[in-house]
């Protein structure tokens, strides 16, 4: 069943996609609901909840402008059905346990008057027993791609880049969005800002980050960097290879 308001302009579309976390998707409306600045559409994608999520979805029709509630095959999957109900300028995704650092966040963004095709916060990672936090550099480089990752739940994208670069890869399981990061900050007509604030909280419990995840999250992961940068990151696979038979040698002499 799928439920759909319409409003002719928003300023944000903020897409939360859930299935079976009641709990963190209860956190996530509460903080989206709480924001001081209203002109938002919410899109809520549910994968076919049994635990109650879907109850409470339809319960909060008065802060909910479209609700899709249907399986789905993963993450990407259903982010991709939310972009398709987009109405506001720009797009970010706010899963089920994640929130907003406060309830400021989108008031902030648009006082600031931030531009930008890709304008991205900074985050809280949170584990169950430490929150840290991690400020992302104004400009990030080729250098910062190569060695660090960029938390999507943190990104602004204008609702116009996705029918040019399209929609997340959905043969991607893990990293579709890393994937389009690589894309979008390869090309350089794309603007990109950084909104220099502490955004969101990101749940660190979730699928990405679950350590069973791990072997498959760093092979997909090495597949895209060795695309976006085949020449450089195949270098780099070289050195470290070196590094790790020379640290073994040192080892059986010294030992």
């Amino acid at each position: 069943m799928n439920i759909f308001q319409v409003k002719e302009k928003y300023k944000f579309t903020i897409i939360t996609i859930n299935k079976n976390n009641l709990d963190g998707l209860i956190k996530t409306i509460d903080s989206i609901r709480n924001q001081t600045y209203k002109n938002f559409q919410l899109v809520v994608v549910d994968g076919g909840s049994t635990d109650g999520s879907y109850d409470f979805i339809k319960s909060q029709l008065n802060s909910i402008n479209c609700i899709i509630h249907e399986p789905d095959s993963g993450i990407y999957d259903a982010q991709n059905k939310g972009i398709k109900q987009a109405l506001g300028e720009y797009i970010i995704f706010l899963n089920a346990g994640d929130s907003f650092s406060g309830p400021d966040v989108l008031e902030s963004f648009v006082q600031h008057n931030y531009v930008g095709d890709v304008v991205y916060g900074n985050v809280n990672l949170v584990y169950p027993d430490q929150v840290v936090e991690r400020i992302y550099p104004d400009q990030i480089t080729f250098d910062y791609w190569l060695n660090s990752v960029l938390c999507h739940q943190v990104v602004f994208f204008k609702k116009d880049l996705f029918p040019v670069f399209g929609l997340f890869d959905l043969k991607l399981k893990f990293c579709s969005d890393h994937k389009m990061f690589y894309t979008l900050w390869k090309d350089e007509k794309i603007k990109k800002n950084h909104f220099d604030k502490t955004i969101v909280n990101y749940d660190m419990t979730g699928l990405s980050s679950n350590p069973k995840n791990l072997k498959l999250l760093t092979k997909e992961l090495l597949k895209i960097k060795l695309i976006h940068f085949p020449t450089v990151y195949k270098f780099k696979l070289i050195l470290h290879s070196l590094f790790l038979k020379v640290k073994v040698i040192f080892k059986l002499i010294f030992s």
